[in-house]
C-alpha cells in the first residue's frame, strides 16, 4: 500500500489559466483599498494530461467586489466569490471556503461559494475601523446544497492608511468562526 506522501510525490499538475477580468466593471477609485467602485474577473484552469499532467479537471472561479459610500465617512464593502470544478482533480485542488475567520481548506468540496459585508468607517482621512461578516458553503461531491453545512464568520479590524498618494492602508484584522479565531495583517483590502 502507498502511503499518501507516495500519492503526492507521483501527481503532476500541468494548467492553462484564463483570466478574463471585467474591465468595463472595474471603477475601482483606488486598487489598493479602494472606497467606492466594482471589480469583476472570471478565471478558468484547465488541467490537462496534454499539457503534461498526470490529473483532467477544471476549475473556474468569479468574483466580484463593490465599494458604496453610504455618507462621506461609512462605506459598505461586498464581496460574492465562486468557485466550481469538474473531473478528476486532487483533494489539495478542489475549491474551499474562503472567509476571514474560517482556516483555509477546512470547508472544501467540488464547489465553493462565499459571501461576505465590510462596513467601515473612516475615522480620520488616515485611520479606519471596519467590522465584517460572512457566509459560505461547500458541496456538490459529497454534500448537496441545501445538505451542506453553512460557515458563518465575524470580525473587526482597523486600517491606517501609510501611502496617502497611493492609496495604501495597512492594518489588523481579528476574525471569528465556528470553532477558530484569526489574526491577519492585512496590505490594503482584504479582499482580492
Amino acid at each position: 500500500m502507498l502511503s499518501p506522501y507516495a500519492l503526492l510525490s507521483s501527481v503532476t499538475i500541468a494548467t492553462l489559466t484564463i483570466i478574463a477580468t471585467v474591465s468595463l466593471d472595474d471603477s475601482r477609485d483606488n486598487i489598493f483599498y479602494p472606497g467606492k467602485g466594482t471589480f469583476a474577473e472570471f478565471v478558468a484552469q484547465l488541467a490537462r494530461t496534454a499539457f503534461g499532467g498526470t490529473q483532467d479537471y477544471d476549475v473556474y472561479a468569479a468574483r466580484s467586489y463593490t465599494w458604496l459610500p453610504l455618507t462621506r465617512t461609512l462605506i459598505l464593502g461586498l464581496r460574492v466569490d465562486g468557485k466550481f470544478s469538474s473531473g478528476d482533480f486532487p483533494f489539495y485542488a478542489q475549491p474551499y471556503v474562503d472567509l476571514r475567520g474560517v482556516q483555509k481548506g477546512r470547508y472544501q468540496d467540488r464547489d465553493a461559494m462565499a459571501a461576505e459585508v465590510e462596513l467601515r468607517w473612516d475615522l480620520t482621512p488616515r485611520w479606519s475601523l471596519l467590522g465584517f461578516t460572512g457566509i459560505g458553503k461547500a458541496y456538490g461531491r459529497w454534500h448537496s446544497f441545501s445538505e451542506a453545512q453553512n460557515v458563518q464568520s465575524v470580525g473587526a479590524g482597523f486600517r491606517y492608511l501609510i501611502a496617502r498618494k497611493l492609496g495604501v492602508a495597512i492594518g489588523i484584522d481579528v476574525a471569528h468562526s465556528k470553532d477558530q479565531n484569526a489574526f491577519y495583517i492585512q496590505v490594503g483590502s482584504a479582499w482580492r
